[in-house]
């Protein structure tokens, strides 16, 4: 082997650990800045009588990212609904022992409640949120926002339309309590 040789070899060993020690810092930096990914999903049904009172479920999940998944620590959340709804309460917890009955008012016209100091893990089960309210007397679908803000920077935002519809004349005591039993 000629000296040429031996120092393209060590050029090429260096360039390969140098690279892969690059991508190492590379990955440390993206982890280390990573922010929580949290979003909610509706576990209710998104069907509803007229005039008639339900609780609505949402789940706050922490998704995290491929790279990195802090917890969101200190998560507030705002549940938006149209003042045609007569919210009643909200109730949130590991067995849904915090509740919050103060009723305010939201941008865009809505009134909303809200849940304050959770914490979100990625490897851990979502947050229950529950909403007691009372169904519009009108039919129609209705816009319900769910935001969430935590300390360390994770937010979102995400509407769920909920319809509202008159109870059948037969049957109308029963209402519809999930998507396999809708209104008629």
């Amino acid at each position: 082997m000629s000296t040429g040789d031996k120092i393209a070899l060590i050029s090429l060993v260096f360039t390969v650990v140098t690279t892969i020690g690059v991508i190492f810092l590379a990955y440390a930096a993206l982890a280390q800045a990573a922010r929580p990914n949290i979003t909610a999903r509706l576990l209710s049904t998104d069907r509803l009588q007229c005039d008639m009172e339900s609780t609505h479920v949402f789940e706050l999940i922490n998704l995290g990212h491929w790279y990195g998944s802090p917890m969101a620590v200190d998560v507030t959340v705002y549940c938006d609904f149209p003042r045609e709804f007569e919210l009643r309460e909200l109730r949130y917890g590991s067995i849904q022992e915090h509740a919050n009955t103060e009723i305010k008012a939201g941008a865009g016209g809505t009134l909303y409640l809200k849940a304050k100091g959770l914490k979100l893990s990625r490897h851990d089960t979502g947050e229950e949120v529950h909403v007691i309210a009372k169904a519009p007397a009108t039919p129609g679908d209705y816009r319900i926002r769910v935001t969430a803000y935590s300390s360390n920077d994770a937010h979102f935002s995400k509407e769920f339309v909920l319809t509202c519809r008159y109870a059948a004349l037969e049957g109308a005591d029963e209402p519809a309590t999930s998507l396999s039993d809708p209104l008629p």
